[in-house]
């Protein structure tokens, strides 16, 4: 089984080869896979320009919000978070550590918020809305209880720094069950002409006394976050 996230080149650039190699199936949100058929010359056109070759392709099996795919004996749970992309889905699932017993594992669908920038949406012919989708898909998974936190990228939960610790002798880092939080508290979320700062020890959309709180800083460029680099994970 080949599990996507989301529709990007970066993330499934090589399904198709190895659907061909290995006979594997090919696993995407039904609404993603949607975006594809619509947009095809579009992700042509991304594809050649940042990651040869073209390898649009189409998905095996198309998974609706909830829905559990199974491998082996481990049960992956699916769930809509679209933002990033229209359709990007974050997965679940149970695993078992040698040390602690059962480990409760997450990964982010889809952190970057580049993508979800006025002029990327509107470049890319897709509905603004995904800018408060984004935020509302953060809240949405933000009391998952997860033991250890996979990144959609190696940048997302730190994994060379913590294998070198791990190499190290250091008992597994990558056991961390506030860091699911810290990671959504710090994703950023694009609304309107403004920059929202989330929390980090809350659901984003409450203050600790249940009313909403949102920290702004106008932006002339139509997205908001913490000021570093555009993030197009």
């Amino acid at each position: 089984m080949i599990l996507i996230s989301h529709a990007h080149h970066d993330h499934y650039g090589a399904a198709s080869a190895l659907r061909h190699i290995t006979g594997a199936k090919i696993c995407l949100s039904a609404v993603d896979a949607a975006d594809m058929a619509a947009r095809p010359e579009w992700f042509h056109r991304h594809n050649r320009e940042r990651i040869p070759p073209d390898e649009n392709f189409r998905a095996d099996r198309l998974l609706e919000d909830g829905e559990t795919v199974k491998l082996g004996d481990t049960q992956i749970q699916c769930a809509l978070t679209p933002g990033h992309t229209p359709g990007t889905m974050s997965h679940f699932w149970t695993a078992h550590d040698r040390e602690r017993g059962p480990a409760r594992i997450g990964i982010y669908g889809g952190a970057g918020f580049g993508t979800v920038r006025t002029a990327f949406l509107e470049e890319a012919g897709l509905p603004l809305s995904l800018q408060q989708a984004f935020e509302a898909s953060i809240q949405k998974v933000w009391y998952r209880p997860v033991d250890l936190m996979l990144g959609n990228h190696p940048c997302h939960n730190d994994t060379f720094s913590k294998w070198r610790r791990l190499q190290a002798g250091e008992q597994n880092p990558f056991w961390d069950p506030s860091e699911w939080q810290r990671f959504l508290g710090s994703s950023d979320a694009p609304i309107g002409r403004s920059w929202l700062w989330l929390p980090r020890t809350r659901p984003p959309c409450m203050s600790a006394a249940g009313s909403a709180t949102l920290a702004v800083t106008a932006r002339p460029d139509g997205f908001r976050g913490r000021d570093h680099k555009a993030n197009h994970c």
